[in-house]
Order: structure tokens, then sequence, then C-alpha cells
């Protein structure tokens, strides 16, 4: 079963259904994968968003979904990835900057277990 985001599935409630394609062509033809690339980076261009791809929309959403939190499996399923290399790219840094948050907070949670006087820290302090 494919699952959308709720506003696409509101969005494709009422595109005609003629064939499993959603995206044509000017000739009414599906897209090829660069052919879509280049009429995306033509739409971009003309809005003013030069700096934008299909590729780099689809890059942030992935990782914006691994730092969510997403598992490995599904940012599969939602990419359509068959293997791990993929998912990796994303899920590293994902991965490395939780682990910083939580070693941070384990720093921060042990500093006032140790330092709950003002002085214990204080080396020049009279105790």
């Amino acid at each position: 079963m494919c699952r959308f985001a709720p506003e696409l599935a509101q969005a494709l409630k009422d595109v005609p259904r003629k064939n499993l394609t959603f995206l044509l062509t000017a000739f009414g033809a599906p897209f090829s994968f660069n052919g879509f690339g280049n009429w995306f980076r033509t739409r971009c261009n003309e809005a003013g968003l030069r700096q934008c791809s299909a590729h780099g929309l689809r890059k942030l959403a992935a990782t914006r979904m691994a730092n969510a939190g997403c598992t490995d499996r599904e940012l599969m399923a939602v990419f359509g990835w068959r293997g791990m290399s993929e998912v990796s790219r994303y899920v590293r840094a994902a991965d490395q900057a939780r682990l910083a948050e939580q070693a941070f907070a384990k720093g921060r949670n042990s500093e006032q277990k140790l330092s709950s006087k003002a002085t214990m820290l204080d080396k020049t302090a009279r105790k």
C-alpha cells in the first residue's frame, strides 16, 4: 500500500485517473528521470529559485526526516531506496547530531550533581 502525506492525498483526490503517472510531459508521456530534473530546473529558474533542484528538495526531505528520528526502514520506504548506502548518507549526520546532543545533556546532568555547592569547582575559594 502506498502512503502519501495528507496534503498530497487531498490534492491528488481530484486528479483524473487515466493512468498511474501524474506528471506528464507536454506530449502526454511520463517524464524520464533526467527529463523531470530538467523540467523542474526550468520551473525553479522561472520562479527565481536558482539554488533549488528536484534532487535538492529530495535531499532536504530525507535530511529532515532523518533528523526527526525516522528509522532506516522508514526512510527506505518513503524514498524507494533498496540498500543501506543511500540511507546511511542521511542517517549518519542525524545520528551524530542526536548523539552529541545526548552526550551534552548527560554532561549537564552530571555537572549539576557534582557542583551542587558554588565553591566545589572554585579552587580559589575557601571551603
